[in-house]
């Protein structure tokens, strides 16, 4: 793809990003939790790849469904190791 300029990969570009996201626990389930989130970005590019992206504020939204574990019975995951 040739937009008319050269661009210099050893040139470091910087991209900033704001993002934001929620989760909520719906349903309980014998191994688990089930959750269903979602995910908002902005981002924030230079002008000279604004032609890779076709905005210099590109945006984005994910919507998912998250399954989390229970801990499992016995587990010590929490109390510190021993150095015996």
């Amino acid at each position: 793809m040739n937009h008319g300029f050269a661009y210099n990969p050893s040139r470091r570009q910087v991209i900033r990003s704001l993002v934001g996201g929620y989760v909520h626990e719906v349903a309980s389930i014998p191994g688990g939790t089930i959750g269903l989130g979602g995910r908002a970005s902005v981002n924030f590019v230079p002008s000279a790849l604004e032609p890779f992206y076709g905005t210099r504020r590109p945006m984005g939204v994910a919507v998912y469904v998250r399954v989390r574990p229970k801990e499992m019975a016995g587990s010590r995951s929490s109390e510190p190791m021993s150095h015996e």
